[in-house]
């Protein structure tokens, strides 16, 4: 049966041409299109990369300033009292707790009920059991 459907259509070269560019132009477009999508995703990275850049620039300058300044000696004594703790001679250093704000207490509304002692299963037992 499929031999007799290929001898009714009539398949001439200009129709094999025709579908043989068809199928050509098909995979040549998708090709493109994955090239399209391959660039997009390197513009993203990119673009990522030269956040990460510029932010490693700045921490190398902010580096670099201190270096500067511990070369120069500046800042170092501040810096040595921050860390150890230390003070002059007849000094007196205070050092400061922190102190935890109190917790404030939950007041109950006004013209509120007051809460009954005891789960609500235990009222209504209660309540069905001693009239």
């Amino acid at each position: 049966m499929s031999r007799e459907l290929w001898r009714r259509l009539p398949l001439e070269r200009k129709h094999l041409l025709l579908i043989a560019v068809v199928v050509f132009i098909v995979i040549v477009a998708s090709g493109f299109s994955e090239l399209y999508n391959i660039q997009a995703e390197l513009e993203v990275e990119r673009a990522a990369a030269q956040v990460q850049v510029q932010q490693l620039q700045e921490q190398n300058q902010q580096l670099k300033d201190a270096l500067g300044a511990a070369q120069t000696g500046q800042n170092i004594e501040p810096m040595a009292r921050e860390y150890f703790q230390l003070g002059r001679r007849g000094e007196k250093r205070v050092l400061a707790q922190p102190v935890a704000a109190p917790t404030p207490v939950p007041s109950a509304p006004s013209g509120s009920q007051p809460t009954p002692a005891g789960p609500f299963w235990q009222q209504w037992w209660q309540t069905l059991v001693q009239p």
